[in-house]
């Protein structure tokens, strides 16, 4: 069976190289379960989650705060509160998100040009869909403010408004 600390390690190098839940799944045959647990490892243990370079090349951050509003997709199924955990697991290991309270997470992001910054955000909203869709939950609200200047993040559009 794939559990222990040496696993964690490796799945979360893949994370923070950027690689999706899927993909982390496929490379190491590990469930979804797993990866939870090794965020969860990662955040107790403070793993650092980026480098302040890539290649050589200086980065950028900017502060954001997510703002995310997660139900039961219907009556019948149960699950918003593991979602919202996943959730706040990936943002606390991959973007040094910290709690602000039950739907507010702070992150900082760091990124080379804004063609990086909107891949990595859109990245990011996809995983939380696809957290939300694979426990049959529903995303109600999301949104993405950047902290100094108050503008927020266009889903459709990718950039500040």
């Amino acid at each position: 069976m794939f559990a222990g600390r040496h696993s964690y390690h490796a799945i979360n190098r893949l994370l923070t190289s950027g690689n999706s839940w899927n993909i982390v799944q496929r490379t190491l045959g590990c469930s979804r379960s797993t990866i939870s647990s090794a965020i969860k490892h990662a955040a107790r243990t403070a793993m650092p989650t980026q480098s302040a370079t890539l290649d050589g090349v200086a980065k950028k951050s900017v502060a954001i705060i997510l703002w995310l509003l997660v139900e039961n997709g219907s009556q019948f199924t149960r699950g918003k509160k593991a979602v919202r955990e996943q959730i706040a697991g990936m943002l606390l290991t991959r973007f040094r998100g910290k709690r602000v309270n039950d739907t507010e997470t702070r992150l900082v992001i760091q990124f080379t040009d804004d063609a990086d910054l909107k891949a990595q955000i859109d990245e990011m909203l996809a995983e939380i869909h696809q957290m939300a869709d694979f426990q049959n939950c529903e995303i109600i609200d999301l949104t993405l403010q950047e902290e100094t200047t108050g503008r927020y993040w266009d889903e459709y559009n990718g950039g500040w408004n």
